[in-house]
């Protein structure tokens, strides 16, 4: 066998002796293909994420066949030596291509990326991003963050799992099976792999209805998909070819279903059970494919093979090289450029293809020892960890002087209100805009701010402890964002101020539940929390502007008839509500207003926004009517965020929003005099 077909898919027949699968190569090319014009945004590819799930079906088949052939012959498996096969095999071309993002997110990508993104390559280069992206993915605060340039890491990260994981299994099926009987390995082993198999897809289909998102990303809800291809493999090494008819069904009817699957299955959540779609016809055209026959022998056609050789190195470069390039020109530009900067990737594929991972892996040096492969797979792995380390160490760090600055400076208009000017530059900025997502107010710190699925509040006690009155802040993020000044009033006025808040969730009497949220049963417990033990004052403030109402869809009049009735109760307990109204929202500013500082130090103005498109972006005015029907008091900062017409990005040297629409701490911070004196006639 020639190195070139040493190189490609090989797996174990049914006699047991290793062969070349060249349709197998095709199916890989299909696979990378659609991810790539997925990416790009093709017009006919919304279905083309289904191609990882045709990757994790081919790898379980290709590592199950010589895992159980390596049992079978030797009667255990050599598991650092496989380890190390895999890591030569992977890991060169994955190290270089996180240490080219670094340079080009150092060089090209603003300051405000730098942390995120090199925890994201930190994460990858020990192939455990799937989970860290698993967990931004149901982060509120991660709203507004850029596509990762190491994202695509993910997939690569759960077949590495199921690298470490799989051998171990199979090493312990044999070893029980050889203290009994040893006729019975192949059983054991298929038995053990159905078993995992069937208990991931149940746990893929319940969880992907729970979170889609985290669903999507981590390991249990994606392990059956490797584990269907290792059944296959069992299976095929058990009976071998399939007779000539059976061949053509098979293969004709997987490749009917990917097809399908490609093309149609968009719009649904993932994995779930939509993915066994795919997942069963990738399984038909491998078992169809085991005899030279049509259709499957369409696969075996030379473009489609080259290109499967190469898919490993082009699922690397293609998303990094779209990620640049988007950089460069902007997220507007058209499907057909990014289609040219994917393309452009099968440069880099090629030659990182042939003199790195080839090189590597067919080293007489590096392949004949196993301690010194594994050494260089910890080697690269350190390298692309120290590069992701040292852009994020890269990063400026500021101290925020907030008493003397941002709000602190403005100056009153005579009537009360405060003239904020446009600057287009200052001589320094706080925090800067790389640290922006970062500044946040202890209660995230603390733990306070509740997540997504709680459904119970946690009450956190700020101002003064021993205060003899009592203040709750209630509400999403955007009441929260104010603790910091709330938490010098409360002290200055000895108030006991309690935080019991939850994010992406309106405290209101509707119904706010969507998808993974908890929303209403977490806003039922806070309220008897409440009634229970009445604080004498509430300040709350949401985001949201529309419930569900009776006829099954969302409205801004059921949020605010479900405001209404909830302050009016609270009221009547005898609690003084207060509502801090939301703060204009700065929109679809590319990247963010600390992004757009990042790019535009000498022109802030290209990254302020229209005060009227700000405010109606809020949905102040569904809270403004709710508390004009109860009553209920109100205080306002949009004078100290915004003129008359512009919402500037920086007020005083401050830069005014974190990310999406939050205001920075710092700048909440400086807003604290100006904050003491509407609340003063409102606390007694």
């Amino acid at each position: 066998m020639s190195s070139t077909q040493r190189q490609r898919a090989l797996v174990v027949s049914g006699d047991g002796r290793p062969s070349f699968r060249p349709d197998i190569e095709g199916l890989r090319a299909i696979a990378v293909l659609s991810v790539m014009l997925y990416h790009i945004g093709f017009p006919v590819s919304n279905s083309g994420f289904v191609g990882v799930d045709v990757f994790f079906v081919i790898s379980g088949f290709l590592i199950t066949g010589l895992l159980v052939r390596e049992i079978e012959i030797h009667q255990r498996i050599n598991l650092p030596a496989f380890w190390a096969k895999r890591a030569r095999r992977l890991l060169p071309a994955a190290g270089l291509v996180l240490v080219f993002v670094m340079v080009c997110v150092w060089a090209f990508f603003p300051e405000t990326t730098w942390h995120s993104f090199g925890m994201d390559s930190l994460s990858a280069s020990f192939y455990v991003v799937n989970w860290r992206l698993a967990a931004s993915a149901v982060d509120y605060l991660a709203g507004g963050t850029g596509l990762s340039p190491v994202q695509h890491y993910w997939s690569l990260a759960v077949e590495e799992q199921f690298y470490l994981l799989w051998p171990v299994v199979l090493a312990l099926v044999a070893w029980l099976v050889r203290k009994h009987n040893w006729r019975r390995l192949r059983l054991a082993m298929g038995g053990s792999l159905a078993v995992l198999t069937s208990a991931s897809f149940a746990w893929s289909v319940v969880f992907t209805k729970v979170d889609p998102q985290q669903a999507f990303f981590v390991t249990p809800t994606r392990l059956w998909e490797l584990g269907v291809g290792g059944l296959v493999s069992i299976i095929s090494q058990a009976v071998g070819p399939l007779s000539g008819w059976a061949s053509r069904l098979c293969g004709s009817v997987g490749l009917a279903g990917l097809l399908v699957s490609l093309v149609f299955l968009s719009h649904v959540d993932w994995p779930s059970w939509w993915a066994a779609i795919p997942v069963l016809s990738v399984a038909l055209v491998i078992m169809g494919g085991m005899r030279d026959l049509m259709p499957t022998k369409w696969l075996a056609i030379r473009p489609l093979v080259w290109i499967g050789s190469l898919s490993y190195s082009l699922y690397l470069w293609h998303w990094p090289m779209l990620i640049v390039a988007q950089r460069a020109l902007g997220s507007g530009f058209a499907w057909t450029t990014r289609l040219a900067a994917t393309v452009a990737s099968f440069l880099p594929a090629y030659l990182s293809y042939r003199f790195i991972e080839n090189k590597v892996r067919f080293s007489p040096v590096i392949a004949g020892s196993t301690m010194m492969s594994l050494l260089l797979a910890m080697s690269l792995s350190l390298a692309s960890a120290t590069a992701a380390l040292g852009l994020v160490a890269a990063i400026p760090r500021t101290i925020i002087p907030y008493e003397s600055l941002g709000a602190a400076t403005l100056q009153s208009d005579g009537d009360g209100r405060f003239v904020v000017p446009m600057v287009d530059q200052v001589s320094s900025i706080v925090p800067s805009p790389s640290d922006a997502s970062a500044d946040l107010p202890d209660a995230y710190k603390h733990g306070c701010q509740q997540s997504l699925r709680a459904t119970r509040p946690k009450l956190c006690v700020y101002g003064d402890p021993s205060g003899t009155r009592s203040m709750l802040l209630a509400g999403d993020s955007k009441i929260v964002q104010w603790l910091s000044p709330l938490d010098t009033i409360a002290k200055e006025r000895h108030i006991r101020l309690l935080v019991a808040t939850k994010s992406s969730c309106s405290f209101t009497g509707a119904s706010v539940e969507y998808t993974n949220t908890s929303c209403d049963q977490y806003n039922a417990n806070l309220k008897q929390v409440i009634l229970n033990d009445p604080p004498d004052i509430m300040i709350t403030s949401n985001d949201s502007s529309q419930a569900h109402d009776d006829g099954g869809g969302l409205s801004h009049g059921a949020m605010v008839a479900g405001l209404t009735s909830l302050w009016r109760e609270l009221t009547a307990q005898g609690i003084r509500v207060i509502l801090l109204e939301n703060n204009p929202d700065p929109g679809s500013i590319d990247g963010g207003i600390p992004a757009c500082v990042a790019d535009h130090m000498n022109d802030l103005s290209a990254c302020a926004f229209s005060l009227d498109d700000g405010v109606a972006r809020s949905n102040r005015e569904v809270q403004e009517t709710a508390a004009e029907r109860a009553q209920i008091d109100r205080v306002d900062l949009v004078d100290v965020l915004c003129s008359d017409v512009t919402c500037p990005p920086v007020i005083g040297g401050i830069l005014v929003y974190r990310q999406t629409s939050h205001v920075t701490d710092a700048f909440a911070r400086s807003c604290t005099a100006i904050l003491r004196l509407r609340l003063a006639p409102l606390l007694g």
